[in-house]
């Protein structure tokens, strides 16, 4: 191996290392954030092709595992708007800002668009002015449309609910 390959492996190993130092960085400043989940490192090592004639150095990266499915602590508040999920899964949200007097969905794309469903378990939900429940982050929860003549759910299309 020559002094260029055996600097690569070591440059590979503190790139790794910084990953994971980045990671648990993540963790600390988020440790407060409602609904956040850590970000935990997995080292995978890295192997080359090699031949008999041409020897190429591994190394080891450091990819993130996101543990967006653990449960998290469970608070009791006042609020009684204030809600949250014991196991699996995720409230469906969308962002609404207001503007005037019409409402408008933002999306990724920046169009305007009722269909944009984002998800998420923070559960801190209030009633803004515009009387839709809004976590802290500014989603609106999203519900099932309900026929107004049947009464049946439209289980195909959500909205926010208001």
């Amino acid at each position: 191996m020559s002094i260029f390959g055996s600097m690569t492996t070591a440059v590979l190993g503190l790139n790794a290392q910084s990953k994971a130092l980045g990671h648990i960085s993540d963790n600390i400043a988020n440790s407060s954030t409602i609904g956040y989940k850590r970000v935990d490192s997995a080292f995978e090592t890295m192997v080359l092709q090699s031949s008999q004639r041409l020897h190429e150095p591994g190394g080891v990266t450091a990819q993130p595992v996101f543990m967006n499915n653990i449960q998290g602590s469970l608070t009791q508040v006042q609020s009684p708007t204030n809600v949250a999920i014991q196991g699996q899964g995720f409230f469906s949200v969308t962002k609404v800002a207001t503007q005037g007097s019409s409402t408008l969905v933002q999306t990724q794309t920046g169009t305007v668009n009722s269909s944009a469903a984002f998800y998420t378990r923070a559960g801190d939900f209030e009633l803004d002015k515009s009387r839709y429940l809004v976590n802290s982050a500014g989603y609106a929860l999203n519900g099932w449309l309900v026929d107004p003549v049947t009464g049946v759910l439209q289980k195909d299309q959500v909205a926010p609910i208001q």
